[in-house]
């Protein structure tokens, strides 16, 4: 299959990003970080603490909060890569490094993969 989408800058694209996210309950960042050979961008595990801010109507403050993290995410994209305007040079960019020709397999655990096209015009 052969993907033709591009995105010139004669068509007022100003901004082209491509990510593959793999996101799972179980999801041990420095086993797929090991696997792929690739650094993330993005990374998480479930159960992280991160700092979070939430309204209160009531008395429209806002405070900050803990959060546990409700699942693990890695993520590695395109954003500040330098490429073209066209979506096929990000796909090659991220397709070489994260899967060496293969799909990554999550190993018979629960999961998603995604991959998606970020592009915003002038």
């Amino acid at each position: 299959m052969v993907i033709n989408i591009s995105f010139e800058e004669n068509d007022n694209t100003k901004f082209v990003c491509v990510s593959y996210s793999i996101r799972s309950d179980i999801l041990v960042p420095n086993i797929i970080t090991s696997e792929l050979a690739v650094q993330p961008t993005h990374v998480f595990a479930k159960g992280d603490r991160y700092l979070s801010k939430t309204f209160d109507p009531e008395t429209k403050t806002t405070t900050e909060v803990w959060r546990e993290r409700p699942w693990g995410v890695w993520r590695i994209d395109t954003k500040g890569a330098n490429l073209s305007l066209k979506v096929e040079d990000h796909i090659l960019y991220l397709g070489s490094p994260v899967s060496g020709g293969k799909p990554f397999t999550t190993k018979g655990h629960k999961g998603t993969q995604r991959i998606l096209f970020w592009f915003f015009p002038s």
